[in-house]
């Protein structure tokens, strides 16, 4: 954030870690409470964007990115067919736990394993009425990625998306879960659905993606995941900075 001041850069790192060590604390939350507990702790904003797709036969992904409270993003619309997916860890015990957090038996929403995740059911499920939650923010590797604009600086963005709306003329609506401090809830932020993808270009498409990121990432700053090595790639010349 080159318009930032140094000052302001560690206001925001401290909050930022504020945020992670709450939503350490909350995964208890996600493990325990059932499915309706979850929900009546989180709040939709523009549900009626989701709702007017599903109602007209669409399927619809959102394009979620990496907050501190990411899993009540997931919670907050359980009720609906969902669809997502997770990175596996090394260790079956933690594996279980981000499991028992992210599906329950009273609910409609299923969560695959990256390693196991069947995109041919996928894009069959995406042209009905159901949701796939995407997390899309990672920088896995340059296969099916582009190099694009993202705030200040650039990363390598995955395209997996394009093929998918490609595939099953999907809708994709940004959101982001953010905590308002303020309720005490757990606020999921819908906007508007993006137009013109995709296009003819997975550069400008790539640009897209990222222009979502961060409109959603600015609404709080401090509550997205830093940590996050979201510039693991970097082209010929830009600094390594992990």
């Amino acid at each position: 954030f080159k318009n930032k001041s140094e000052k302001e850069i560690n206001v925001i790192t401290r909050e930022y870690f504020r945020n992670l060590g709450r939503s350490f604390l909350d995964m208890s939350i996600l493990w325990w409470r059932s499915s309706d507990s979850l929900r009546k702790s989180c709040h939709i904003e523009n549900i009626n964007l989701l709702q007017n797709s599903l109602d007209k036969g669409k399927g619809v992904i959102l394009l979620a990115v990496h907050s501190t409270s990411l899993d009540f993003g997931g919670r907050s619309i359980s009720n609906y067919p969902v669809i997502s997916m997770y990175k596996p860890f090394r260790n079956k015990f933690i594996n279980w736990l981000i499991g028992r957090s992210r599906c329950k038996n009273d609910d409609n929403a299923v969560i695959f394993s990256r390693d196991n995740f069947p995109f041919k059911t996928l894009v069959k499920i995406l042209k009905k009425p159901n949701i796939f939650y995407y997390i899309g923010d990672e920088d896995l590797s340059l296969r099916e990625s582009e190099f694009a604009n993202f705030f200040d600086d650039r990363k390598a963005t995955l395209l997996t998306i394009r093929k998918i709306a490609q595939l099953t003329d999907c809708t994709i609506i940004p959101c982001i879960n953010i905590y308002d401090k303020t309720t005490g809830k757990y606020v999921t932020y819908l906007d508007e659905p993006v137009t013109d993808f995709p296009s003819d270009s997975p550069s400008k498409d790539a640009r897209t993606i990222n222009l979502c990121f961060e409109r959603s990432i600015s609404r709080k700053v401090d509550q997205y995941m830093w940590s996050l090595r979201i510039f693991q790639n970097r082209e010929k010349g830009k600094n390594y900075p992990y």
